[in-house]
Parts: structure tokens; sequence; C-alpha cells
């Protein structure tokens, strides 16, 4: 099971952060959809309890909101509408917490390849990168 999740994350590559973000949202998306014992599944379901650890240990409450949020439209397929009158927030600010979630979730899934780079701070194509 891990061998699967671990061999698919090996081949995808983050020279596309865009496209990995992207690619996460659509997992994410389906994730109501998949049986209880997909390996793909479960990763996901691990990487939402970690980061769920993550924010209630840091006290923050508006990490803590994000994070439900999230879990709301992604893991409990709430419509925007739904959650935009269960938290009182605007459909902006849902959207904002979202992104700021997935930004998260791509640290979880991918370590430190999934620190968005900054343009112009990444080392270019040619040079070998330092040991």
């Amino acid at each position: 099971m891990q061998e699967t999740v671990t061999e698919m994350l090996e081949n995808f590559g983050l020279e596309d952060y865009a496209g990995s973000r992207e690619w996460l949202r659509s997992v994410f998306q389906e994730l109501r959809y998949r049986d209880k014992t997909d390996p793909l599944r479960i990763w996901m379901e691990k990487l939402i309890k970690n980061h769920e650890d993550y924010c209630r240990k840091s006290g923050d409450d508006l990490l803590i909101r994000r994070h439900n949020t999230f879990v709301l439209m992604y893991f409990q397929g709430y419509s925007l509408s739904t959650i935009r009158r269960k938290q009182m927030l605007c459909i902006r600010e849902i959207s904002r917490d979202l992104n700021i979630v997935f930004d998260s979730m791509m640290i979880f899934a991918f370590g430190i390849d999934g620190l968005k780079q900054k343009p112009g701070l990444g080392l270019p194509e040619w040079k070998a990168r330092p040991k």
C-alpha cells in the first residue's frame, strides 16, 4: 500500500508547482467517492489528520477555522453556500481559506519540495545543486 503512494509521489515530480497543486485539489475533490481501503484515500486521510494536529497544536483559531472549512468542503462535501452559512463567511474568504490550506497540504504531501518558490529564487537549470 505505502509503496504505491510513494512510487506515485516519486514519479510525480514538482517541477510544476501549480500542476502539482491542481492534482492534489482534484484528488481531494474525489476523496469521498474512493473506497475506504484505497491506498490513496488512506494517504489523504493521514494528510488531513496531520494538518488537523498541526492546527490544533498551534492554538490559532484562524488556522483551525481554515482547516474546518477544508474538511467541510472536501471531506464532507458541503457546497460553498452551505459553508458560508455555517461559518458566516463570504465566498471570497472561503476561497482564500481553501487556497491557504492547499499550500499547507502541499508541504504535508511533498515535504520541502511542496514549498512554493518565489520567482527568481530557484537555482537555474544548468547549475548543480549544493551538496
